[in-house]
């Protein structure tokens, strides 16, 4: 009981510690419509001065003309430094870039140089140095940028994103195994959601699972909402193939319940790469799938709980429409 209470303990911590950490791109109906007025608002500051920490025409640095122009463009304030803009945007792969995206480079650290993509492989910013400084145009494929190109990142969907999104993922679940270990067996999902609303997608998720420690095989369809980039919230009914029963020192019998209710859960996932189109999110996925213990069996509030809780991490994959 200790030992199954410290686990919650920590599976707490985690998800405290990333609630603290999350963000989300700026929302928008129309985003190609956001993306020509970023590339207008850009164009509208060439040739101001470059001024370290400067926030207005008096004067800009990099990421002070990001700020501005988002800002300006959609109403929406975000980071202010380049390296937490680079933290705050979604992956996106230099194949994949569409105007108004931002672009980021290491020049004289990891991520401290930032503008915006305009089309055909250019991007507008504010130059610190070199034989042109201010608010400028410059290529990608310049020797100096093409060496220090870090990635880039969407400020808003694609200009023709649908507002769909779809995902795959899998991993094994823990939390008493039936051999002492945290081995429990395998959980899967399939996924779609409306990602066009930004901070709030509402979405479907097919949720099949090897459960070992109770011997059944679980099928959950559930209803999710996604909180920022890192949480999703699901709950919903399941199918239960198999008899259950908790091998847990001695033969524990249960019966599914909950009706629409049977599963309900978090889903967190700390960071997200962009690889080749795909979207790689590693996750941690906490449960709590009910199972009651027949009318004939003891209290037992740790068996119970080992029953209905349990925990995966896995990896999930998402594309965009």
């Amino acid at each position: 009981m200790k030992a199954r209470a410290r686990k919650i303990c920590l599976f707490a911590a985690a998800a405290v510690v990333g609630a603290a950490v999350s963000a989300a791109p700026v929302a928008t109906l129309s985003p190609k419509e956001t993306r020509r007025k970023l590339v207008a608002e850009a164009d509208s500051y060439l040739g101001v001065r470059y001024r370290y920490g400067g926030v207005d025409r008096a004067g800009l640095d990099c990421s002070g003309l990001v700020f501005l122009v988002v800002r300006s463009a959609t109403g929406s304030s975000i980071p202010r430094t380049s390296r937490e803009q680079y933290a705050w945007v979604e992956p996106v792969s230099r194949m994949q870039l569409q105007s108004g995206d931002l672009v980021f480079f290491h020049t004289t650290g990891r991520y401290s140089h930032v503008g915006i993509y305009l089309g055909d492989g250019t991007f507008i910013h504010a130059a610190s140095d070199g034989p042109r400084t201010g608010v400028i145009v410059s290529a990608l494929d310049e020797e100096y940028w093409a060496r220090s190109y870090a990635g880039g990142g969407r400020v808003v969907a694609p200009a023709n994103f649908l507002g769909l999104r779809f995902a795959l993922g899998g991993g094994p679940t823990g939390w008493a195994g039936t051999d002492g270990s945290l081995l429990r067996g395998a959980a899967f999902q399939a996924a779609v959601s409306y990602d066009a609303l930004g901070f709030v997608r509402p979405g479907l998720e097919l949720r099949p699972e090897w459960d070992g420690s109770l011997g059944v095989f679980r099928v959950s369809s559930v209803l999710s909402v996604g909180i920022g980039k890192e949480w999703r919230l699901f709950a919903g009914p399941a199918l239960v193939f198999g008899d259950p029963v908790l091998e847990d020192g001695s033969s524990r019998d249960y019966s599914p319940a909950g009706g629409w209710l049977a599963t309900g859960g978090v889903c967190w996932t700390p960071v997200t790469f962009n690889v080749r189109g795909a979207l790689v999110s590693p996750y941690l996925d906490l449960a709590w799938q009910r199972y009651e213990p027949d009318s004939s069996e003891k209290d037992d509030f740790g068996a119970d709980a080992t029953a209905n809780f349990r925990a995966s991490v896995g990896v999930r994959l998402s594309w965009d429409f």
